[in-house]
């Protein structure tokens, strides 16, 4: 229950009120007092978090903690993904306590570093600054992920903000590192015990996707040797968090010194510091292609899990077209030895010739081009994925286009299916022998958002590569017009190297739920 001096105390008018004639109180102060708060958030959000950890978690409240907020904002200088912000100005020898309590009602509770570097002043009595702008708005959209987490403490990891370096639900991967810096990798987690695995395995995928491989990828030279650093004991996986680390050994960041003032076009220099205030200058940091090599070196993983659990299950991605050179592949029987046996990789032997040259007409042009990856996945079992918004097909989506360049993703018909009356594009069901078939596969292997044990055949299209050797109008982070031509190593075209990330995705997707089936329906 909340004391009846809680409420009043909740209700009485802010303190800027008088000042700016208004009458907004200090649980709900209006956009010019919010403004007027300055930095000084614990004030602005103490009373409106308070009022509701009141509502919801009573001994929370009375000993002070303001909310409780997962943010990976602060992940990569704490090590913590979960954050608690404390109202520790009334006491600050109660937040052990607030720990203790919070660990037992089930909420997973650790410090926030700018908490932390700022005990000295909590224990002043001065107030600590959060790195949010204080504006009312914010605070709102707070408080809502606040009162959901309430309701339900499982909301919490789901309705905060985050920095998105995770991917999973089951087998959840968080991948770390910059283009640039000293080194790249994965943390693997929910991994199951006893998966052979070892550094070969993982080093063959790798070799696919590194840089310098030939003639027509960037001449970056980066042997990507992975070393495993946790979880994997005399060759099997132990079921703990499994570490693998790559490090960079080629890196030249005096090449994107001019890019430090001024913004590449359609890259992501500009919408990471128009967000975050900073960015990884030199090389691009999280948003280089280079971020990959964690889901391909997890992804070798996740395939040794899926043959364990679907022996016989292949997942086989090649490049489809490249600018309007368009290859002729049968998905149900290309091969992994034809993919493999030229460097643009494509199934389709006769266009090699025509792709390559293209590809290198366009860099001596100082130019690039993009073009489609096509994948399948052969002796793929009914049943993976679930109605509405786990469906497998928005997983494998939001897995594609979370790879560098995509600009787009079909599976199936995909949009050719617009062109087909209901009668055409409606897959007929047939029995060969005790096994449910299709006689067409416009579906791509997917209904309802369920695997239905036909092939899964999807397209996902990369743009051309943002950073050209080309003079473009631009602007400097100081807001002036200017121009600037690309410097450093890049691919003209992104499709040979993208094919094992394509490749990559569509495991570490199939894992996760092959995982969630079996966890929810007892049976592979």
């Amino acid at each position: 229950m909340m004391h009846s001096g809680s409420i009043a105390r909740a209700a009485e008018k802010c303190r800027y009120a008088s000042k700016f004639h208004c009458a907004c109180t200090s649980a709900n102060p209006c956009l010019t007092c919010s403004r007027a708060l300055g930095d000084d958030v614990l004030t602005l959000l103490c009373t409106p978090f308070m009022l509701l950890l009141m509502l919801g978690r009573p001994i929370l409240a009375t000993l002070g903690c303001t909310t409780l907020l997962k943010s990976n904002a602060f992940e990569s200088r704490t090590g913590f993904g979960l954050t608690v912000f404390v109202g520790a100005w009334q006491n600050p020898s109660q937040i052990s306590t607030i720990k203790k309590n919070a660990v037992a009602d089930k909420a997973r509770v650790l410090y926030m570093s700018e908490l932390l570097t700022r005990k000295q002043n909590f224990a002043s009595g001065k107030k600590a600054r959060m790195l949010l702008p204080c504006y009312s708005l914010k605070a709102q959209i707070l408080c809502s992920c606040i009162n959901r987490a309430l309701k339900d403490p499982s909301n919490l990891l789901d309705w905060c903000p985050d920095m998105s370096n995770s991917f999973g639900h089951l087998f959840r991967i968080s991948t770390w590192g910059e283009s640039h810096g000293g080194g790249v990798g994965v943390v693997i987690d929910g991994c199951p015990p006893c998966i052979p695995i070892c550094e070969e395995d993982i080093q063959f995928e790798l070799d696919r996707r590194r840089p310098g491989q030939s003639e027509i990828v960037t001449p970056r030279k980066e042997s990507d040797t992975c070393e495993i650093l946790s979880g994997v004991f005399e060759g099997q996986t132990l079921g703990s968090p499994i570490a693998i680390l790559v490090r960079n050994k080629d890196q030249r960041p005096s090449s994107y010194s001019e890019m430090k003032d001024k913004y590449r076009p359609s890259h992501a220099d500009f919408t990471y510091d128009a967000k975050y205030g900073t960015r990884a200058w030199h090389g691009g940091g999280r948003a280089s292609a280079r971020e990959t090599i964690g889901r391909v070196a997890a992804a070798a993983i996740a395939k040794k899990v899926l043959t364990n659990l679907y022996p016989g299950i292949e997942i086989l991605a090649w490049v489809d077209s490249i600018k309007d050179i368009k290859a002729d592949v049968d998905p149900g029987n290309v091969t992994m030895e034809t993919i493999e046996s030229n460097i643009v990789r494509t199934g389709d032997l006769n266009a090699v010739d025509p792709m390559i040259e293209l590809i290198k007409e366009t860099r001596s042009d100082g130019n690039s081009v993009g073009g489609i990856v096509e994948c399948v996945v052969r002796n793929a079992p009914v049943g993976l994925g679930n109605p509405v918004f786990g469906k497998l097909e928005a997983s494998l989506a939001q897995a594609m286009l979370s790879i560098p360049a995509t600009k787009g993703f079909e599976i199936g018909s995909g949009f050719q299916g617009t062109q087909l009356t209901g009668a055409e594009h409606n897959d007929s069901f047939y029995m060969d022998g005790d096994t449910v078939r299709t006689s067409t596969n416009h579906s791509g292997g997917v209904q309802g958002g369920i695997s239905n044990g036909e092939n899964i055949i999807f397209r996902t299209a990369f743009k051309p590569t943002a950073t050209i050797m080309k003079e473009q109008k631009t602007v400097t982070t100081g807001s002036e017009d200017t121009e600037l031509k690309g410097r450093g190593r890049h691919d003209a075209c992104v499709l040979p190297r993208a094919v094992p990330i394509v490749e990559a995705m569509t495991a570490l997707v199939l894992c996760d739920h092959a995982l969630q089936h079996i966890a929810q329906c007892g049976t592979k």
